[in-house]
Formats: C-alpha cells, sequence, structure tokens
C-alpha cells in the first residue's frame, strides 16, 4: 500500500476545510503536484477524472505523504463518502494514480477520482481548482 496521497480540491493547504488540519496533523506536505485528468466543479468542490487516452491535460494539487495510511485513508473516505455506510455507486472512488512534478521522479499515489457522469458539470479547463475558486475560500 502507497503512503503518498494526492489532492487537488478541498484537502489541499490554504483552503477554508475542515478535513485539511487532517492532513497537518497526520501527514507530510511534500511539493507541488500533477496527474494526467480533467477537473470540474461539482457544487462548491471540485471533481477529477481520468483523461481519456492521448489527452495530455494535466490535474494541479499537492502531494502527501501519510503517517498512518490506513489509518487516515478510513477517514477520508468517511469524508469523501466512499464506504459501505453510503448507498452505490459512490460519488468519489479512491484510486491510484501516476502523479509528477517538473523536478521529481513519478511515484503513485492515493486520489479520489468522481465517480459519476460529468455531463452538465462545469469543466475548470485550467485543471487547477485553486485558481479557480473564488480567493476568500483560501487563507495565506
Amino acid at each position: 500500500m502507497t503512503d503518498l496521497l494526492f489532492v487537488y480540491g478541498t484537502l489541499r493547504k490554504n483552503r477554508q476545510s475542515e478535513m485539511h488540519p487532517l492532513l497537518q496533523g497526520q501527514a507530510e506536505f511534500l511539493y507541488p503536484a500533477c496527474m494526467s485528468g480533467l477537473l470540474y466543479e461539482v457544487d462548491h468542490y471540485p471533481a477529477a477524472i481520468n483523461c481519456p487516452a492521448n489527452n495530455n491535460k494535466l490535474l494541479h494539487g499537492e502531494l502527501y505523504r501519510l503517517h498512518h495510511p490506513e489509518q487516515i485513508l478510513q477517514q477520508l473516505d468517511e469524508y469523501e463518502e466512499c464506504t459501505s455506510q453510503f448507498p452505490e455507486p459512490w460519488e468519489y472512488q479512491r484510486s491510484q494514480a501516476l502523479i509528477s512534478a517538473s523536478t521529481k521522479p513519478a511515484a503513485w499515489a492515493w486520489v479520489y477520482l468522481y465517480n459519476w457522469s460529468v455531463q452538465g458539470l462545469q469543466a475548470i479547463p485550467s485543471g487547477d481548482y485553486k485558481k479557480y475558486v473564488p480567493t476568500q475560500r483560501w487563507v495565506g
């Protein structure tokens, strides 16, 4: 099991979110990173999907090393509502994706990908939720 987690939306640092403090206490921020993917706005939160083949769109976010992966991933699964307590199909699915950064080797990390249709959702062409949302949702 990998101990790396890639986040692209409400879990990013400097985001006014109740869940980021969980990462601050139980994970180490490594560096800004990206993955191949497309980003959409759902309802004041983002949805990422894998890119179709031969599409070089990038999704921007942050890479973390989890101190206790099984424990924190269980808490994040609850937050993302992808446990047996929630009806299927879940809105998000925890998956592994290849994450890259310009000066670092690529690595496999956990990421929460959107599991429903993106039809009708607003695309975020930049692939960066931090650049897309109003600045008042971010601190620092």
